[in-house]
């Protein structure tokens, strides 16, 4: 194992992810491993490590899996592209907050004792 890779108990430590969940992101082709010990364990690469981040980032702003596996498989996510596509995750968010609101306000009129 040269300097350049990481074990995937070392991605998971650096990153926060756990490895069960590398383990997954593997099996539906999210973050690949780059290459694989004689032993068949995974390596990663800074690349991985940096698509990993990319991953944990679209996460954090609320794309679902799937999502995040389009926006990667395009090869081409240029910086309009990715703006867009913020963009209209925003307006879901915003919409369904605005839902959330609008049912806490019809709860808020009922005098409920529990």
């Amino acid at each position: 194992m040269s300097g350049d890779t990481l074990t995937i108990g070392q991605l998971a430590k650096r990153t926060g992810v756990t490895i069960r969940t590398l383990r997954y992101y593997d099996k539906i082709g999210l973050l690949l491993p780059s290459d694989y010990t004689e032993g068949g364990h995974r390596l990663y690469s800074l690349d991985d490590l940096l698509r990993l981040q990319k991953i944990q980032s679209f996460i954090f702003i609320g794309f679902s899996l799937k999502d995040i596996a389009d926006l990667l498989e395009s090869n081409c996510i240029e910086e309009q592209q990715l703006s867009h596509s913020i963009a209209f995750k925003k307006r879901e968010l915003i919409a369904e907050q605005e839902r959330i609101h609008q049912t806490i306000e019809s709860y808020g009129n009922y005098n409920l004792r529990l």
